[in-house]
C-alpha cells in the first residue's frame, strides 16, 4: 500500500484511519459494491421509463475511477512502468505484465496519432496488435 504524500493510497488511508491494506481494500469494495448497485438501479429506471437522471454520467465516472483505483489495490502490477518495444523502425508502448484492454488502448492512441481524423476500428487494432506479438523461446536451465 503506496502511503506517499498525495497518493490514493494515503488519501484511502487517512480517510479510514487505518494503514492496514486489507481493511482498505475490503473499504473500497463496498463503496464500488454501494455505487454499482446505484448506477445500476439508475440504469434502470433510465432504460424503463426513459426519464434520464442528471447524475447519471457523473455517477458512472465516478464509479469507473473508483473501480480502477481498488484494481490497482488489488493488482499493483498496473501501476508497472511503460516501456517501449521497437519493431522495423515503428515503437509501440506496451505496460509491463498488462492485460489486452491496456495494450488494446495503448495501440488505439497510436492509431489515432497516426491517422488523424481517420476512424479506427477493431480490425486495425487487431491488425496492430499482431504486428506487435512478441513470441515466446521455450527453454531449461540446465545447472553447470
Amino acid at each position: 500500500m503506496c502511503t506517499v504524500p498525495g497518493s490514493d493510497g494515503k488519501k484511502l488511508s487517512d480517510l479510514l484511519r487505518t494503514k492496514d491494506p486489507a481493511k482498505i481494500k475490503e473499504a473500497m469494495a463496498s463503496i464500488v459494491a454501494e455505487q454499482a448497485d446505484i448506477v445500476e438501479d439508475k440504469l434502470a429506471n433510465y432504460k424503463s421509463t426513459g426519464e434520464e437522471d442528471g447524475n447519471l454520467m457523473k455517477d458512472m465516472n465516478s464509479l469507473f475511477a473508483n473501480s480502477e483505483k481498488l484494481h490497482k489495490l488489488i493488482e499493483p502490477r498496473t501501476n508497472a512502468p511503460l516501456i517501449q518495444i521497437g519493431m522495423t523502425g515503428q515503437t509501440v508502448q506496451a505496460v509491463v505484465g498488462g492485460d489486452a484492454r491496456q495494450i488494446a488502448s495503448v495501440v488505439y492512441r497510436e492509431l489515432q496519432e497516426q491517422n488523424p481524423g481517420r476512424p479506427i476500428t477493431d480490425d486495425m487494432v487487431r491488425e496492430r496488435i499482431k504486428q506487435y506479438q512478441v513470441h515466446a523461446i521455450e527453454g531449461k536451465v540446465v545447472d553447470g
